[in-house]
């Protein structure tokens, strides 16, 4: 057959297959060929599709769930927020932009978060995301200014590519940054991270095709002053894209989800995207400890998890924070019972629920630590 029975594709965290998972399967088995598959994969048609289903029924069902709140909330925005779009990277493009919100009234905050969407690298938009602004200008006033991140996706752009757009977006920033992104956005946003340590340790490490000097005018600008990165907040992301492979394949969906192109393909090529893996096996080979503190260039970490994720199990952000950590980097936990994989970006779409409450919680604490040092 051309794809082998379910029971065949074992693995230890996909213990019992979603609905989803196990229709994906059949239709595989029975009705499509790979290369349709492949199709709506490489042609740019699962990005449509899933756009579209965001549009055509994950938001009227918001509205419908709450008739009031919502409505309000997207009138709110209108009349009390600022918006603009700024291209940054040289090429430009419509899809490339910064989407910035500010608040007509000054909230008292100088603080910026950059917020990167997932979208399993094929898919995902930042209007898709607009309430995040309403929740951290006006609702529970954190920060001063939100950047919504729009870069390109999967079959336009390889991880590579997404990740220097996160690096460059982050270059035409100051002041007090926090970071966060969301599954595949938080993915690539550590990464860019990992990245800049990689740099920081020796510029030869950098992969060629990356705009080393992207990663110049960042150390630059943490240097003098103009730019602090104080936090990352990773919400459901896969920090080691091989294993994560090794996931999909055993849900039946590697062929349909753009994580295998879009990283290039072969294992060799998933470990060049993988934070976990990088951090690891290239900076932390090349200095002890006590450097590799110095070479990071965030504050503080907070990895976020449902514990009934089924797309990207939780035991990812357990694992990529073992590693961090045992380089030195303070990394916290934030394991959620009973969430699934969406439900950690949700609630900062809604507005409201335990998720939210902690990470800005959390982030209101992380003010108060200037530097790594400080906290060991």
């Amino acid at each position: 057959p051309r794809f082998p029975p379910c029971h065949s594709y074992n693995h230890p965290h996909v213990l019992h297959p979603s609905i989803e998972d196990r229709i994906t399967r059949f239709l595989r088995r029975s009705v499509l060929r790979e290369g349709h598959y492949h199709t709506l994969r490489d042609k740019g048609h699962l990005q449509n599709i899933s756009d579209g289903m965001a549009f055509g029924i994950a938001v009227p069902s918001a509205i419908l769930g709450n008739p009031v709140s919502i409505p309000k909330m997207l009138m709110a925005m209108v009349t009390k927020l600022n918006l603009e779009y700024v291209e940054y990277t040289p090429h430009g493009g419509k899809i490339e932009k910064m989407h910035i919100y500010t608040p007509k009234l000054q909230n008292g905050n100088d603080k910026t978060l950059l917020f990167v969407h997932g979208g399993a690298w094929g898919s995902g938009t930042p209007w898709l995301y607009t309430t995040i602004a309403h929740f951290f200008l006006l609702k529970e006033p954190t920060f001063g200014k939100v950047v919504l991140l729009g870069y390109g996706v999967y079959p336009n752009s390889d991880i590579e590519q997404q990740t220097d757009c996160v690096a460059t977006a982050i270059s035409r920033l100051s002041g007090n940054v926090v970071l966060m992104g969301h599954s595949s956005g938080a993915h690539i946003a550590l990464l860019a991270l990992v990245r800049l340590a990689q740099w920081r340790t020796s510029p030869s490490l950098i992969p060629k095709g990356h705009r080393a000097s992207t990663y110049t005018d960042i150390h630059n600008l943490l240097g003098s002053g103009q730019l602090c990165l104080s936090s990352f907040v990773g919400l459901s992301g896969p920090y080691d894209i091989s294993h994560h492979f090794d996931y999909e394949a055993a849900r039946g969906v590697e062929e349909l989800s753009p994580l295998k192109p879009a990283a290039g393909y072969t294992r060799e090529n998933m470990n060049r995207v993988s934070p976990a893996v990088i951090w690891e096996r290239s900076v932390m080979a090349q200095l002890s400890e006590e450097s590799a503190t110095e070479v990071w260039p965030c504050n503080r970490i907070l990895l976020v998890h449902g514990v009934e994720d089924t797309t990207v199990p939780y035991h990812a952000t357990a694992e990529c924070a073992r590693k961090l950590r045992c380089g030195g980097i303070p990394v916290d936990e934030l394991y959620m019972p009973n969430a699934g994989h969406g439900h950690t970006v949700i609630e900062f779409l809604m507005g409201k629920g335990e998720v939210a409450s902690s990470v800005t919680q959390w982030i209101r604490q992380a003010d108060q630590i200037k530097t790594i040092r400080s906290k060991l």
